[in-house]
């Protein structure tokens, strides 16, 4: 499993995952081009899009937040969106996605936590449950301008 930051040529299949998590497509693929672009998502920030690859075919995506804790002298990284294509599902590729990225995570010594959110709507908290520890912590959320 390999992990890399989205590139122009995985516009399309990124689009594809997002619409298959939603069901349906709240903008089409040019607006999430211009997206990644005005936000300067192709670039290194602490906000990524992540393009899982399996023996070179792209199998997944996710996204990921990171944030400062000083108290720690670190940072925690949010994983935001995990979502494996269609054609991949069922097949343990969230699994070998989450723990690719724990690996990763864990070469920066300045990374003190990973927390994942879930609603649960699409399952994913059976592969969560496996790799993370339930919080206690409580999340309170608004949600403002809408799409």
């Amino acid at each position: 499993m390999l992990l890399e930051r989205i590139t122009l040529s995985d516009i399309s299949f990124v689009f594809d995952c997002l619409v298959a998590l939603r069901e349906e497509a709240l903008y089409d693929e040019c607006e999430f081009k211009r997206y990644l672009e005005i936000n300067s998502l192709f670039n290194p920030g602490p906000f990524s899009i992540l393009v899982a690859r399996e023996a070179g075919e792209q199998v997944g995506m996710l996204t990921c937040n990171r944030f400062s804790i000083p108290r720690y002298l670190g940072f925690g990284i949010e994983i935001e969106e995990v979502v494996v294509h269609p054609r991949y599902q069922g097949k343990g590729v969230a699994g070998r996605m989450m723990n690719e990225m724990i690996a990763m995570l864990s070469l920066d010594a300045s990374v003190r936590k990973v927390v994942v959110k879930t609603d649960d709507v699409q399952r994913a908290g059976k592969v969560y449950a496996k790799l993370f520890s339930i919080s206690d912590q409580i999340i309170y959320a608004k949600a403002i301008n809408r799409l």
